[in-house]
């Protein structure tokens, strides 16, 4: 599967509904921390899907490490047919 950042597609300064558009376009999947994408899934539909990172602030090797780890199956619930997927950094600690 290939990913590319907003910087590549040319949509660095685009607005969170001209991305939504264009990922469902392009029947993307929105890799984001940005709560606005699940929200725009839940009103609109997909596609596109949303992975909706809910890691905290962390450093980059942390992220690396979640992705890296979480992803695989990230991606196969999307290709499952999940509009929305939350990935979860599950060894810090939960707010309550």
């Amino acid at each position: 599967m290939d990913a590319y950042s907003l910087q590549y597609l040319g949509l660095r300064h685009a607005k969170d509904p001209e991305i939504f558009e264009k990922a469902r376009e392009a029947n993307a999947v929105v890799l984001t921390k940005d709560d606005g994408f699940p929200e725009a899934v839940g009103r609109l539909g997909a596609p596109p899907s949303v992975i909706w990172v809910r890691v905290g602030n962390t450093s980059t090797a942390s992220m690396k490490a979640v992705l890296a780890a979480q992803l695989p199956a990230m991606f196969g619930q999307v290709r499952s047919g999940a509009p929305l997927v939350e990935l979860h950094d599950t060894d810090a600690p939960r707010g309550g």
